[in-house]
């Protein structure tokens, strides 16, 4: 004999599913590097550097199957002590960016620019770092080009803006971030490159934000050694 739950019980727990799913895809990101023996199988760990540790911070890990295709699930909530997350506005005193206007300086954020790449059931996942993963229209190391994309992700503890120009040796760095709370997607894009003389790769750089956690450019793979 069946038992027929009530039909609100039964909405509840479709709706609980629902969301469930909508939260799982929210802290997600999927890509592909393609088949390569230095990176499939793995594991991919997210990490961040901005607070005071002398060691990074495990933000996120996933996996990357023997067809080089991967799946990250980023953690969604983070303990933004000093140890492992930073003031925003000391984030950017410490790349020399002076003028820009934030709207709360003492916003606590976590930065994560690349992917750490590790052999899938490593002993020890420190010793054994194949190389690292990142988003990006080109690889790098080459010289930059008008267009060019790369990819990060930013988690802040709480809504901050961060609007203003500053500017490097290399070139001028402009932000029109609006940062909601949880996790945000940062899109730096080159927006001109300027004549050198071969001493750096000058160019000019736009940080905005996209919809979280896209990540609308190619994977590429660069090896520890």
């Amino acid at each position: 004999m069946s038992i027929q739950r009530p039909l609100s019980i039964r909405v509840a727990g479709i709706l609980a599913l629902v969301l469930l799913s909508f939260a799982w895809a929210q802290t997600r990101v999927n890509g592909v590097v393609g088949a390569c023996a230095a990176v499939a199988p793995a594991d991919v760990v997210a990490e961040s550097r901005s607070g005071l540790s002398w060691f990074p911070f495990e933000v996120g890990r996933g996996t990357v199957g023997a067809d080089g295709a991967f799946a990250l699930q980023f953690h969604d909530t983070l303990p933004l002590s000093a140890e492992v997350a930073a003031p925003i506005g000391q984030l950017f005193d410490a790349i020399g960016c002076v003028g820009l206007t934030i709207s709360d300086t003492a916003a606590r954020v976590i930065v994560v620019r690349d992917l750490r790449v590790i052999p899938r059931g490593a002993a020890c996942e420190y010793c054994e770092t194949l190389g690292a993963l990142y988003a990006a229209t080109q690889p790098r190391g080459r010289l930059s080009a008008t267009g060019d994309l790369e990819v990060q992700w930013i988690y802040a503890d709480r809504d901050v803006t961060v609007d203003g120009v500053c500017g490097h040796g290399w070139g001028d760095e402009s932000y029109a971030l609006c940062l909601e709370a949880g996790w945000n997607t940062v899109v730096l894009e080159t927006t001109a490159v300027r004549p050198s003389e071969g001493y750096c790769d000058c160019h000019d750089v736009a940080a905005t934000v996209a919809a979280f956690p896209r990540a609308d450019v190619a994977w590429h793979f660069a090896p520890t050694r």
